[in-house]
Parts: structure tokens; C-alpha cells; sequence
């Protein structure tokens, strides 16, 4: 005879795992026709590239299904900011038995867990989807590159969020030369590398995707603020940058709306603040919120 204690593991074992989030703006649906199982994983995160652009093109590249969960940040009376994820937060954080709650966040349906914390979320999903290290060295290696990385992109968000407009060009020029000093590192890694297209084992690993998101970004901001050419004395990143925008397993992901139509910061940012490289202005339509459902696919 079935027990109660049967009947809600049955009950909870057909249940779709953390399925959606009510406060997403916009679900992107990525499917795969040659992958018939269900959408293993979601990647929670702003409406913005930031974080979770890497994670979004791992997946992508890896030809995982997954539901790519994004938050609008909103306008609040005159000069504030609201968002759903805030009213959702605390009710995640209880749910699904996590602490931790924060964006960006990855969901793992076959285990039925939330994992947070973005180096966490990286080397979590690497690992599951063969993008990780395979030796005991090549593994810390991953983690020292992610570390690095991320103080790239604390540079950047340091100038985005933490400059007033009239000061934007000149912080953003201190900003593209303090970030040279880890791309020199980085420059140095790739020109000893015996492959220098990918950081790690001669094959994409997680630091390669969030090495090229925040290429892309200083790309972007060396224009934004005629601060020269990124590349002058880094002709190896150069070379990475081209190769890896090149592979096939990442044209889906580059040439979709997560890429091409979704600001790199978010709206009170005074770079990246909308797509392309225009700022927003406080009033204007933001078409890359409050989206709903969108099914991208090959």
C-alpha cells in the first residue's frame, strides 16, 4: 500500500522543477531540434546581457535546451527603480530552498536545484555540459581564469554604475586602461598556449565565454569613449576574439535577440544602458522588456 510519503514523492517527481517565474519580463524558450528531452536548465538573470551572457551562449554553444528567465528593472516615480524579482525573491528563496537567492541564477531541473552565485553558476554548468576542465590542474586553471575575468567586470560595472554622466568619457577611458592590466595576463596565458583559440585544454571551457562577453564590451566602450584600439598591444586576444565570434556552435546565440537586442548594463548605467550604444533616457520605450514567451530555436 502506497503511503502519503509515496504519493508526494510521485506527485513531486512529475511536477516540472521551478518551471517558470511569474516576475520575468521575458522567457526565452531555446530549443534544439536534435535534442528531444525536455529543458533541463534555466538561466535566471536582468534583462541585460551583463552576468548572464556567458551563460546563455554556454548553453547555446552546447546545444542544451534551456529557458532563459529575464527581470525588468523598471522606473519608479521620479528617479527610483522596481522590479518584480524583488516582490519574487523571498518566495524563490523559500520554494526552492535557497538561501543564497540572487541573479544570476541556474536552475537545474534533473536534480531539482537552484544554484547561485556566478562563479558558482559557471563552474556548475560547465561541469554538467563538458565546458570545464578535465584535469585536476586544467580545472583550478578555470577557476583562476573566471576569477581574473570577474575583476574585468567588476572594472567595468565599477564606471557604469558609479559615474556620473558628465564624467563618462574620462572614467570610461581609466576604466578601458585599469582593465588592460588583466588582459595583459590574460595575453600572456594565450600567447604560451600551444592552442591559442581557446584559454583552456585546447577546447571552449566557461572562462572562454565570459572572456568574449567582456571583449565584446570593452569593444564597445573603447568606441563609446574614443579611447583607441583595445587590441594595440594584445594582438593574441585579438586573434581569440575573431576565432571564437567565428565558431558555428556560437552563431545561434550571437545573432539572436539575447545578444543583438539586449543592453549589455541596465537603464540607470552610463554605458551599455540600451542596445546598441546609446544610453537610456529616462521615459523612453525599452522593447527589450516585458517580451513574454519568445521560442528561438536554429
Amino acid at each position: 500500500m502506497a503511503t502519503n510519503d509515496d504519493e508526494s514523492h510521485k506527485k513531486q517527481e512529475q511536477e516540472i522543477f521551478f518551471e517558470t517565474s511569474t516576475a520575468a519580463g521575458t522567457t526565452f524558450k531555446v530549443r534544439f531540434p536534435s535534442n528531444d528531452e525536455g529543458a533541463r536548465f534555466a538561466v535566471g538573470y536582468w534583462s541585460i546581457r551583463g552576468l548572464a551572457a556567458p551563460l546563455r551562449m554556454m548553453l547555446c554553444a552546447a546545444k542544451v535546451n534551456f529557458d532563459a528567465f529575464q527581470y525588468d528593472l523598471l522606473e519608479q516615480g521620479d528617479d527610483g527603480w522596481s522590479s518584480e524579482y524583488f516582490t519574487e525573491k523571498p518566495t524563490l528563496r523559500e520554494r526552492y530552498h535557497q538561501p543564497l537567492m540572487n541573479l544570476p541564477y541556474i536552475v537545474d531541473r534533473k536534480e531539482r536545484a537552484v544554484v547561485c552565485q556566478t562563479n558558482a553558476c559557471f563552474s556548475y554548468l560547465a561541469r554538467e555540459i563538458g565546458m570545464w576542465g578535465e584535469s585536476s590542474l586544467d580545472i583550478s586553471k578555470c577557476e583562476e581564469l573566471l576569477c581574473e575575468i570577474y575583476d574585468i567586470r567588476n572594472i567595468m560595472t565599477g564606471f557604469a554604475y558609479g559615474t556620473p554622466v558628465a564624467e563618462r568619457e574620462t572614467a570610461g577611458r581609466d576604466a578601458v586602461n585599469k582593465a588592460k592590466g588583466s588582459f595583459k595576463k590574460i595575453e600572456t596565458i594565450l600567447s604560451s598556449s600551444s592552442d591559442p583559440h581557446y584559454l583552456v585544454g585546447g577546447k571552449a571551457t566557461a572562462p572562454d565565454f565570459h572572456l568574449f562577453e567582456m571583449l565584446d564590451q570593452y569593444e564597445d566602450l573603447c568606441k563609446d569613449v574614443s579611447a583607441g584600439d583595445l587590441y594595440e598591444r594584445f594582438p593574441c586576444l585579438k586573434a581569440f576574439k575573431i576565432k571564437f565570434e567565428s565558431l558555428s556552435e556560437n552563431q545561434l546565440y550571437l545573432k539572436s535577440q539575447m545578444h543583438t537586442q539586449t543592453p549589455i548594463n541596465n537603464c540607470m548605467a552610463v554605458f551599455g544602458s540600451a542596445p546598441g550604444r546609446p544610453l537610456y533616457k529616462r521615459g523612453q520605450a525599452a522593447p527589450w522588456m516585458n517580451q513574454g514567451d519568445i521560442a528561438l530555436s536554429p
